[in-house]
């Protein structure tokens, strides 16, 4: 099974005595066919060659065997009575892609007890799409104070992404969110922009206290210090909502506003190593943080992107860079271009088929420029650091499809060169972004999760828990940079139910 970029795939590598192999076999494992309906005797065929038996089928003449080595299966392959073996493939249900962030927060970790029903959440933003499949179930209604009237419709990207990290449902596909049962309002406060005056804004707050909502995430920032807005934002903390707030994105030791007001919660953002985000504000009022880059959720459908190389039977994640060129699929011969500086770093077979080529000394642009020249036909820059990354090519043109990639499988591809792969990257319905705005809706996911688990607790309470059951990251106890750590949904939990 294949862990990549910063997506995670779900499985016990260990259950009992099965140990599942990275390949997508069962290590040791074999399935047996005879000829014949198996008997004693080749139960003792497999026994002499150091084996055992798993089962016997009714179904067909086969048996699950174990095989201590090759040797073993060699002689089982050769045993007269066998018409054929098998590796023991592993299967897995039809399952939602977890994003690293979800892990990171041990959301999943409590699934068992509460998985935020309902808690009542709003999402303050460019509104929903809410009839994308991993919300559509959620959505409950909303407001939209951008154009007055009851549609929150989201004509930006950035509330659906939002709203996908809190609660994109479990329902088989797509993605899943930190707390995939509450019930999820939309009140739009900012435009097909990005951008918002403090009336919307606080119009929403409103809207929040007056229609009995638990918790709020306001991915928003910007301004100075309004005594209108504090006073505002008090008096909904004292109705009893929950305003939890991104710190902001200007690599600033200030936190931003309205993340910065007392009655507020600042959260910071975290990468995949849970290391401080190059971007993200830091300063007294930072309460908590959690993983804000590369997060992958929902986006308006149609408006995402779906990027992917697929060598053999492994596929590997990429993230569509701005402005290249689309693809449903191209199939051809990757080649190793080095780092794509000069023609003497490409291959003279990468002609009609796809330069991989790695990050560093020029521009994207340059790189996939050079590769075009050379006559690739799609191109991979994989990172040379570890972990992935969201790039660029600048400007619109008439680019080739290109991808960006992690360290670690553009490195596993390269030591595959020159080999056969598909690239797509096409529209899709998902995709990642940065900044305090993701790191946002996991803390907002993680209080939902604290107010279903024990609806008797009080706005100050889940906060307390939220903060005091943090995992401290940074100098030991509370600092500028972590605040009190980065949000634990096991621990909260925990301390909601008293254990």
């Amino acid at each position: 099974m294949k862990k990549a970029l910063v997506l995670v795939t779900i499985a016990f590598l260990l259950l009992g005595s099965v140990v599942f192999a990275d390949n997508g076999v069962v290590e040791n494992s074999y399935l047996v066919m005879f000829k014949a309906k198996p008997g004693a005797s080749d139960r003792a065929a497999v026994k002499a060659l150091g084996g055992s038996v798993n089962s016997e089928y009714s179904i067909v003449n086969g048996m699950s065997v174990t095989l201590p080595n090759a040797n073993a299966v060699n002689g089982i392959k050769n045993n007269p009575n066998v018409l054929y073996v098998e590796e023991d493939q592993i299967y897995s249900i039809a399952a939602d892609t977890q994003p690293y962030g979800i892990g990171a927060v041990n959301a999943d970790l409590v699934w068992g007890q509460t998985t935020g029903a309902g808690v009542k959440v709003g999402v303050l933003d460019t509104g929903i799409d809410y009839n994308h499949p991993d919300l559509d179930d959620l959505y409950v209604g909303g407001y939209d104070y951008i154009n007055n009237d009851s549609d929150p419709w989201d004509d930006h990207y950035h509330g659906t992404h939002v709203a996908g990290t809190i609660a994109a449902e479990m329902n088989g596909s797509g993605v899943v969110g930190c707390a995939y049962d509450v019930d999820l309002y939309a009140l739009k406060v900012l435009d097909a922009e990005g951008y918002g005056s403090t009336t919307a804004i606080l119009n929403g707050v409103d809207w929040a206290v007056q229609n009995g909502l638990d918790v709020v995430n306001l991915s928003l920032g910007g301004g100075r210090k309004s005594k209108f807005e504090e006073n505002a934002y008090q008096a909904a903390f004292d109705a009893g909502l929950l305003v939890i707030v991104a710190s902001g994105n200007d690599s600033a030791t200030q936190i931003g506003y309205p993340a910065k007001y007392d009655a507020c919660v600042a959260v910071g953002a975290v990468d995949a190593s849970l290391t401080i985000a190059d971007f993200s504000n830091t300063g007294a009022e930072q309460e908590v943080v959690a993983p804000g880059v590369l997060v992958y959720s929902s986006f308006p459908m149609g408006t995402g992107v779906n990027s992917s190389a697929t060598v053999g039977s492994t596929t590997y994640p990429g993230i569509g860079m701005e402005f290249a060129g689309t693809t449903s699929g191209i199939t051809g011969t990757a080649y190793d271009c080095a780092l794509g500086e000069t023609a003497g770093d490409f291959p003279a077979g990468v002609s009609g088929n796809i330069a991989l080529i790695s990050r560093g000394n020029i521009s994207f642009a340059d790189k996939v420029t050079n590769a075009m020249n050379a006559g690739a036909v799609a191109a991979i820059i994989y990172n040379n650091l570890p972990g992935g990354f969201a790039g660029t090519l600048g400007v619109e043109g008439s680019w080739i499809p290109a991808i960006s990639m992690s360290m670690e499988d553009g490195q596993a591809i390269a030591a595959q060169t020159p080999v056969s792969m598909t690239l797509v990257n096409e529209p899709g319905d998902f995709n990642y972004l940065d900044g305090t705005s993701m790191a946002c809706p996991h803390a907002v996911g993680v209080a939902a999760l604290i107010f279903a688990a024990n609806p008797s607790l009080t706005n100050q309470d889940v906060r307390d828990i939220l903060s005091n059951t943090a995992t401290d990251l940074g100098a030991a106890g509370w600092d500028s940079i972590y605040g009190n750590g980065i949000v634990d949904a096991q621990a909260a939990v925990n301390a909601a139910l008293g254990m």
